[in-house]
Order: structure tokens, then sequence, then C-alpha cells
């Protein structure tokens, strides 16, 4: 915004307000006199009781009614006005609540008063945006919400105004999307309306993961699926006293129950020395899913297969294997049990080959309590992502969206290679965080942020890194001369780049309120909140008790962990 007005209106009202006083005390003092004057001014700067000034002022005008009578009485003319100071002393003082008002600004106090007008403002497109009616919905378009303010989005970039809201195309999905928002911002309702409007105007599967593990935002997605034709989503829960459904995590082929695996026990992560002791749980590994057969179904069969004797049995047609196998140290068998041993103790009552597959359901919800189970429920959010890394494009039956809430739980090379994955299988991601920080590291914060082409901007202490992506514009900056908390007159002015969205701003958003930034295009938005839900009966615990391990040869020779 330029600041030239500031010049023009102080030089204005400096001589405005200079020639109002020049004016008044002139007049006052050809009416009254300067005697009069002189002790209006005495007394007006004395701090009398406001009994005393009303009493004093009572008898002024009293006196001033009775000019007809003593005028000829009195010889001299000072004597009777100096009797009216009270009463002057009165206009003083109505005159100073005067001039206080339209007394010239200082520069600090005329950008104080602009920067409440633009509040005022601001509020009031706010208040105008959440009264908007929504427009009807259409197929392939997204109402995400009422425009504020902000540039106006064009064709080619995805989203169109129309009726006042900012209206999304469901390629947008495609190229994925970045939510950032504290603790109150209207994260968790912004994401309900994603889903809300993905569920209506789309036929796309939704896969929704909560990190904070928020019941009510589980039912809420549930019944939103239930009514839009998605059947009762499977809620898999981890964290809660109570199990959910029970997830089918060992679909797919060898290699992709191997990754999984892997993730699971943490290989990717080892550094150092630790890094040969990862090189052998890898090679245990790849022997256990690759053996002939089908691949482990369940944390049992891997367990099972964790036996030298049974490897040596089912490899006894390899040569080269089998003298693998017969190299292989117990302690290092036993190394790799130690660390699958506790994770298949919590995922086997939850976690099986009879449980919900991603691919067999519309809806499915992983809500857990991260902070509650610590490196439990990370260890799973790994397991997770490989799976679904093995899920798009292969075992996807429909487009899908993918919605992971407090992403920065992941393991950072996991999420990044799940982004560019599902670019090109119509599988949308949406990633929503309270913070960037947890990204972690600056490689891995550049490359979510260049493959989320989408970016709502909610209210943060934090958002320099995702603010100035919106882009910058032209705009006249003025240096102005001020002395004495006074404008002089003098200045220079310039035209320079400024941000599109104001940092300050969004530290200040409403809840449900956010900025919408796209190929440098933002504009601010009210985010509509979907409402009350009707939910559906609550998902039932469905914990494992019989657990079947095929492994045949296993029955001859138990394991030895």
């Amino acid at each position: 915004m330029s600041n030239q007005p500031i010049i023009d209106n102080a030089r204005k009202g400096t001589f405005e307000w200079l020639l109002l006083h020049i004016l008044f005390y002139g007049l006052l003092l050809l009416v009254v006199g300067p005697i009069t004057l002189s002790v209006s001014l005495f007394l007006n700067s004395r701090k009398l009781p406001r009994k005393t000034h009303i009493g004093l002022t009572a008898l002024s005008v009293i006196w001033l009614g009775l000019t007809p009578w003593l005028l000829s009485s009195i010889n001299q003319l000072w004597l009777y006005s100096i009797l009216l100071s009270p009463l002057v002393v009165f206009l003083l003082k109505g005159f100073s609540i005067l001039s206080h008002f339209i007394k010239p600004k200082s520069l600090q106090e005329f950008l104080t008063a602009e920067d409440r007008k633009a509040k005022a403002k601001e509020r009031r497109l706010s208040e105008k945006a959440s009264h908007l009616p929504e427009p009807p919905s259409e197929p392939g378009t997204l109402r995400l919400g009422a425009r504020i303010k902000g540039d106006s989005f064009t064709g080619h970039v995805g989203f169109e105004n129309r009726q006042g809201w900012l209206l999304m195309s469901e390629s947008v999905l495609d190229q994925h999307l970045f939510l950032l928002g504290t603790t109150g911002a209207g994260k968790s309702e912004t994401i309900k309306r994603l889903v809300y409007e993905i569920l209506c105007a789309t036929d796309r599967n939704v896969y929704f993961v909560d990190g904070k593990g928020d019941e009510g935002l589980a039912n809420d997605i549930r019944g939103l699926a239930y009514e839009n034709g998605r059947g009762q989503a499977p809620i898999f829960k981890l964290g809660f006293d109570r199990y959910g459904a029970v997830y089918h995590g060992f679909q797919g082929a060898k290699s992709d129950i191997y990754n999984r695996l892997c993730a699971l026990v943490g290989i990717h992560e080892a550094e150092g020395d630790a890094k040969y002791y990862a090189d052998v749980n890898r090679d245990l590994l790849q022997l256990i899913c690759y053996a002939p057969g089908k691949s482990p179904r369940n944390f049992e069969e891997v367990r099972a297969r964790l036996n030298k004797e049974w490897l040596l049995q089912v490899y006894g047609n390899n040569d080269v294997e089998a003298q693998t196998i017969e190299g292989i140290k117990q302690v290092d068998i036993e190394g790799l049990a130690r660390r699958i041993r506790p994770l298949a103790r919590e995922f086997s009552p939850c976690i099986g080959d009879d449980g919900f597959a991603l691919e067999d359901t519309r809806c499915a919800i992983f809500s857990m309590r991260v902070q509650s189970v610590g490196d439990t429920s990370k260890r799973f959010l790994d397991f997770l992502v490989e799976d679904l890394k093995d899920f798009i494009g292969k075992r996807q039956k429909h487009p899908s969206v993918l919605i992971i809430d407090e992403f920065g739980q992941f393991s950072n090379k996991n999420i990044t290679a799940l982004l560019s994955l599902a670019r090109s299988s119509q599988l949308g991601i949406i990633l929503a965080t309270q913070d960037v920080a947890s990204l972690r590291d600056e490689t891995t914060k550049k490359l979510v942020l260049a493959n989320t082409r989408t970016k709502l901007l909610m209210a943060t202490d934090f958002p320099e890194d995702v603010a100035i992506l919106a882009g910058t514009f032209y705009q006249i900056e003025s240096s102005l001369q001020h002395q004495d908390g006074g404008v002089t007159g003098l200045g220079s002015a310039r035209i320079q780049h400024a941000f599109k969205v104001d940092m300050n701003e969004v530290a200040q958003l409403q809840p449900g309120e956010a900025f919408l930034i796209r190929q440098r295009h933002a504009a601010k938005i009210k985010i509509k909140a979907v409402g009350k839900v009707q939910h559906i009966q609550k998902q039932q615990e469905e914990k494992r008790s019989k657990f079947k391990i095929n492994v045949p040869e296993f029955r001859q020779h138990p394991p030895k962990i």
C-alpha cells in the first residue's frame, strides 16, 4: 500500500489545525479582552473539582443573564467581563475536545488509525463471506470456501470465482495439497470440508490417517462416507483402550511384504556401525519373505519363519541359499527376533490377513494417538506408508485421495517417495500439519512444498516458509521525514516488491480463515464448516484372537525364539 496519502493528509491537516486555533483565540481575545482571557487560561490550567467548576460556570451564566441591567451601572467593562471567566473556561474545554479530534496525527498515530480501519474492513469482509450461500454442487468441482479478498484465479490454475466462492477442479487433487494451521485455527474443520466435497463431487475413495487420534473427527468422516455411498468405513485404532477394525497389512507380493517389514524394524534408519546389523537383518527378512510358497500374511508367520531349521528345510533345493543360511549365526537370528517380537505383540491383535485391505473398501480411517504410543505408532506409520506405496497404481481400483493429518510423524524419505509415486496414479494427497518444523530437515521441507502445488495457510505463528510462495506485487513505498512526531512534508518514494500474504495477518487469522496459494496466486478465503454430521453405529472392536499360521513345516519344528 502506498504511503503518499499520509504526506498529503499530514500537510493539509497541520495547516487547518493551526488556522483554526489562531481564529478561535483571536476571536476570543477581541470579545472578552486580554485580562479575562488570561484569567480564563489560568483557571483552565488548574485542576478544579468538578462541582466547583460547575458552580462557577452557573454563576457566570447568571451574571451573563443580568447583562442588560448591569452594563449601565458598571463603569469598567473589564470588571464585568472578568466575572465571565468561568464561562470562557467552559468554552476553552469544549474547544480542547474538538481540537483533539481534528488535530493532525503524528506518523505513528496515523499508521495506527489506518491499521485499525483496515482490520475493521477485514472483519466486515469476513462476516460477509461467512453468510454467502453455497453454490450448487457440481460433479468434478469442489466448493472450498467464500472469497474474502485477493487475486482472481484464472481457469488454467484449477480454481474459479463463482457467486463469491472459490471453486476447485478435481484435477487439482492429483497435484497434492498442503494444509498448515496451528491448534484452534480450524484445520480439522477444513479437513472435514475437503472430505465432504470429495465424497459429494467425485467418485474417489478416501483414506484418512489421523496422528492425533481424534475420535470425533473419525466418526464424522465415517458418517460422511456412509451418507455419500461409500459404505461403513472401517476405523483402525492404535493407542486406544479398545481396538478398532483389523487391518490387512500383508496384502501384496513378496517384495512388498519385505519392504514393509524393513520399514517396520527401521533398517533404513541405521547409521554408522549399525549398518552392518541392518544388512544382516535385511538378508534374513529377504529369506523369510522370498521363501518358496506364499509370503507371510501375519506377524505370527513372520515369527515362525525366524528359525534356522525352517529356513534350511524350505531352501533345501537351493544349494546357494542353503549355504547362505548355514553361515548365518544364531545370535543374528535372535537379534532380529528381539526387534520383531515387541512389535508383533503390539500388532498381532489388530493386523492380519483376516482384516480389511485398502483395495477392498471405499473409505478407511486410521486413527492413532501418536503421543501416547510413541515409537510403536511411528513404526506402524512407516509400515502403512510402504503398503500405500504398493497400493498406488497396482492394487488401486478407483481414483482416490489420501489425507494425512500430522504427517510429520512419518519417515521423511517415505513421505516424499509417496508424493512422487502418487502424482501419476490419480491418488491425490493432502498433507496437514501444525508446523513445518515437523519436517525436520530443510531438504525434506523443500521437497514436500515443491510436490504440493496448492497450499492452504491457516493461522500460525510461523508462516514464512509457505507465505512467501504466494509471490510478490509492486507497491509504492514512501519514506517520510518527521520531526517531534510530526511530518515535515519532505520524503521520497520508490516502487518496491511486497509479499502478497502479510505474515502478521496470517498469525491473526480467525478460525476457519485461510490463505489459498497456488502458482503465485493468493486469496484469503473463509472455509465453510460442514456442520453437524449424522453418525452411524460406532466402530466395533475386532480384536484377533485365533491366529492362523500357514507354515506347515513349523508344526514339526517349532521355532526356538
